[in-house]
């Protein structure tokens, strides 16, 4: 009895591990082709179309004028550019501060609905109460603390023109030597640049929008009728939705933005947290949809954003942790050697953990050969940082436990936590 209820025990651990290998492959092989396909290139374009810039703010007195300044700085037509800013629920001078920098400014009081997504869907129905704004072809959405290149805009405007509706850019550091987690979490977003959207990009597959730096086209908009999407990680929802319905989500490597990226363990948690409670909202909400959308036209977009979605790591690092549990029983019940139990253990650890870690290591080897010229900081920095790298990710394994099975999580502004 003991011995088929331990081969039950490894049957299902050898399920486990093959299904995580199989759907994960894809992450080794984007490694090897961000090596030989080169960034997609647009071609230049006489046409310049109307954008407006959309800016969610919750107290950002100390960022708001610069990202302001950053749009209006931009190396394209000044008529063709409207800056908009929704002060949501402010407690500072933000509002005031957008206004003088020539922002137009939408106050919202809600306590009721906190987050961004509530913020946007209130910008949007501000803005189209003014016939004026009819006019605008697209809208970029930005958070307040990030910084614009000065031919963003002229390199955006090549995809929308080329028939891209929603494009995401190229998502760079303001603050990469700041701590090791602020150069993790760098990490993070040049292997989404490097290894996943040029790669989609490039095999025409769809991507996803992360957070933040990314256009959507007003007709979306107002096919969407504004912004339905609510839950934790709006920005994984709306690239779930639109994948899961046969809209392909590109990627403009030439657009750059500067990003800040959180620099203590308690700023990386609250935010991480969030995101994967978003995620895990989103797989629940949109899972389905994703699963028949590989039955579809666009089935390598669907599945995407499948595995992007599903809460394999936290289902995985709890069943090693039951599997481990009632191994020791059995080799209690059945009187096995404790060194047996032990090595069992050691191969397993090497299976779920050693080997993510070495192939994290590799991909991190690859990124700072590849992103060495974006990165500002010292060369030891760089090579340290990457080490740590997937040590940093490792830190995504209880965050996104805990993020399953708590309930409510509030939603807080990462730059306001010490």
């Amino acid at each position: 009895m003991t011995i088929e209820f331990f081969n039950v025990l490894f049957i299902i651990n050898t399920i486990l591990i093959d299904i995580l290998a199989v759907v994960f492959f894809n992450q080794g092989l984007h490694m090897i082709l961000s090596f030989v396909l080169p960034p997609l290139k647009y071609k230049d374009t006489d046409i310049n179309k109307t954008y407006g810039f959309l800016i969610a703010a919750r107290n950002e007195k100390d960022n708001i004028v610069n990202i302001v300044e950053s749009i209006k700085a931009q190396n394209y037509d000044k008529d063709k550019i409207k800056i908009f800013v929704v002060a949501d629920n402010c407690k500072d001078n933000t509002a005031e501060l957008a206004r003088n920098a020539g922002a137009i400014v939408f106050e919202r009081f809600n306590l009721q609905e906190i987050g961004k997504s509530y913020a946007l869907e209130y910008a949007f129905e501000e803005i189209y109460k003014d016939e004026n704004n009819n006019d605008i072809d697209a809208f970029f959405i930005f958070d307040a603390d990030n910084i614009l290149d000065n031919d963003y805009t002229k390199e955006m405007n090549k995809a929308f023109v080329s028939g891209k509706e929603i494009i995401t850019s190229c998502r760079l550091s303001k603050n990469f030597s700041d701590s090791w987690l602020a150069g993790v979490s760098s990490f993070m977003f040049f292997r989404e640049d490097r290894q996943i959207h040029n790669n989609r990009s490039r095999l025409n597959i769809g991507t996803y929008v992360s957070g933040t730096g990314y256009l959507i086209s007003a007709r979306l908009i107002k096919e969407f009728k504004y912004w339905p999407f609510h839950t934790m990680t709006e920005d994984i929802e709306l690239s779930a939705y639109v994948a899961s319905r046969g809209i392909k989500i590109a990627y403009c490597s030439k657009a750059k933005f500067y990003d800040e990226q959180p620099i203590s363990l308690k700023q990386f948690w609250i935010q991480r947290m969030r995101w994967c409670k978003g995620t895990h909202q989103v797989f629940f909400k949109e899972g389905g949809h994703l699963f028949l959308g590989f039955f579809k036209k666009q089935p390598l977009s669907a599945w995407g954003m499948f595995v992007h979605t599903i809460p394999l790591p936290a289902i995985s690092f709890m069943w090693f942790c039951i599997y481990l549990i009632m191994g020791f029983v059995y080799f209690l019940i059945a009187k096995v050697p404790f060194d047996v139990y032990w090595t069992e253990c050691l191969k397993q650890c090497i299976s779920n953990f050693i080997y993510p870690v070495f192939i994290g290591e590799i991909a991190a080897i690859v990124l700072v050969i590849e992103c060495w010229k974006w990165i500002d900081a010292k060369w030891y920095k760089k090579i340290l940082y990457a080490i740590l790298f997937p040590f940093g990710m490792m830190l995504f394994l209880p965050i996104t436990v805990c993020a399953l099975f708590k309930r409510k999580i509030k939603w807080k502004p990462t730059n306001n936590i010490k």
